[in-house]
């Protein structure tokens, strides 16, 4: 998946993470968010390594599925160029 946002005009974005790819037996996700120029571009792939998840592993899963979610949550703020 790839989103481009553009900002209005007088408008930039802050606290854009630094992100670090996930991987499990599970599965994993890569993403990569960037400013370019004034843009903001978030890029993720997530792969499902397992169709199916022994009922012994849910806690395993859990912690996964957790760290992708934690991971996605983080907030990216938009600030007016005028409060800097």
């Amino acid at each position: 998946e790839e989103i481009l946002i553009h900002p209005p005009a007088g408008a930039r974005f802050t606290d854009v993470p630094a992100v670090s790819p996930i991987d499990s037996p599970y599965g994993s996700l890569r993403a990569e968010v960037s400013v370019v120029g004034r843009d903001l571009r978030v890029r993720r792939v997530m792969t499902i390594a397992r169709d199916r998840v022994p009922v012994a592993e849910y806690p395993a899963f859990r912690r996964f599925c957790q760290s992708i979610d934690a991971l996605l949550a983080h907030r990216i703020r938009l600030r007016s160029e005028a409060a800097r």
